[in-house]
């Protein structure tokens, strides 16, 4: 959620939030409401990442496991628009390289790379 709530800071049109684990979904709640955001600039979703959406969106942040976005890989494309983003995070080192191969064999090309500590993010534009 956190990063939704940055997207909607930043001034984001409309951000989708989902999350399988009530637990984060209460919780995402409870810190939309703390920040006073206003609902109909968001929807939250107690689903899989992308399930029943079928919107074209400029931007797509994920910070999940790497099989989980390895597996997401080919329907995130089928949701990015042309020139849309993905930002993936919480990837752990050992598994950095095969989330960074899967999205460049999909035609992802890769705008920034960051390291913090054993853990990996990247920026891909489509």
């Amino acid at each position: 959620g956190i990063l939704g709530m940055a997207a909607l800071k930043l001034g984001a049109d409309r951000v989708y939030f989902s999350d399988i684990d009530p637990f984060a979904i209460e919780n995402l709640n409870v810190n939309l409401s703390l920040n006073e955001f206003d609902p109909s600039y968001y929807t939250v979703r107690k689903a899989s990442l992308l399930e029943d959406f079928h919107d074209k969106v400029d931007l797509i942040c994920a910070n999940i496991t790497a099989d989980i976005l390895m597996i997401l890989a080919p329907t995130v494309s089928e949701r990015l628009k042309e020139g849309g983003k993905i930002i993936v995070s919480g990837i752990i080192s050992s598994r950095a390289n095969e989330v960074l191969e899967v999205y460049k064999n999909l035609g992802y090309r890769l705008v920034e790379s960051l390291e913090d500590g054993e853990w990996h993010s990247y920026s891909f534009v489509k």
